[in-house]
C-alpha cells in the first residue's frame, strides 16, 4: 500500500511540475540573470503529500508578520497500525519562520516549532492515550510561482517527548530524530 501511494504522491509532483512549468520562479530568473521580482504574497497553505507514506495527513498554514518572518500552524492525523496494534493521533503546533531574503514566504527559510500530540493506541482488546510534546528546529527553501502554487523543501530537527502505558507495559517513544519534508500548496494575498 506505502508503494502505491508514494508512486501516486511522485506521479503528482511530475504532472504538477510539467503543469506549472511555463511560469518562473525567482530562483529560475536569478538563475538565467533576469531580474528576480519575487511573487507578492502573504499567506499560503500547504501540505506534505509524501507524509502519507508514512501513514499522516497534515496541513500547514502561514501568514507573514513581515517582510522578514512569518507564523504558522500546523495540524495533522497519524493512523496507522500492524498485527494487533492500531493508532490515531491528532497533531497541533506553531511555528515561527526568519526569511533571509525579506520576501516572506518566498526562499530560504530557518524557524523554531513546538507541537503537541495526541494518541489513542489499541493493542488486542486493550486501549490507551496519552498526549505527547516536540519541539524542533527546521530550514529549507520555498518556490511560489506568479500563479500561487508553492513548492518547499525542508530539513529538520525534532525532540519527542511521549510515553504510553498499554497492556500493564510502558512505551516510552521519543526522542532526537531529523525529518525531510516536501510540500505543495497555495499562496495569496
Amino acid at each position: 500500500m506505502k508503494k502505491v501511494v508514494f508512486l501516486c504522491v511522485v506521479v503528482v509532483f511530475v504532472f504538477v511540475g510539467v503543469m506549472f512549468g511555463n511560469t518562473k520562479s525567482g530562483v529560475e530568473k536569478a538563475i538565467k540573470g533576469e531580474d528576480v521580482v519575487w511573487t507578492d504574497v502573504n499567506q499560503f497553505i500547504s501540505t506534505n503529500p509524501l507524509a502519507l507514506a508514512f501513514s499522516q495527513l497534515n496541513a500547514h498554514y502561514e501568514f507573514n508578520l513581515s517582510k522578514g518572518s512569518g507564523l504558522g500552524f500546523n495540524a495533522g492525523l497519524i493512523f496507522w497500525g500492524f498485527g494487533d496494534w492500531s493508532t490515531f493521533g491528532l497533531l497541533l503546533g506553531a511555528e515561527y519562520n526568519f526569511y533571509f531574503q525579506n520576501h516572506a514566504p518566498n526562499g530560504w527559510f530557518v524557524g523554531p516549532g513546538a507541537g503537541i500530540t495526541y494518541l489513542n493506541v489499541k493493542y488486542q482488546s486493550d486501549s490507551a492515550s496519552t498526549m505527547g510534546f516536540n519541539i524542533n528546529g527546521h530550514g529549507g527553501y520555498r518556490w511560489i510561482w506568479d500563479n500561487g502554487f508553492l513548492v518547499d523543501v525542508q530539513l529538520g530537527i525534532q525532540y519527542i517527548i511521549i510515553n504510553i502505558s498499554i497492556n500493564n507495559t510502558t512505551i516510552p517513544f521519543g526522542g532526537l530524530a531529523p525529518y525531510v519534508g516536501a510540500s505543495i500548496g497555495y499562496a495569496w494575498k
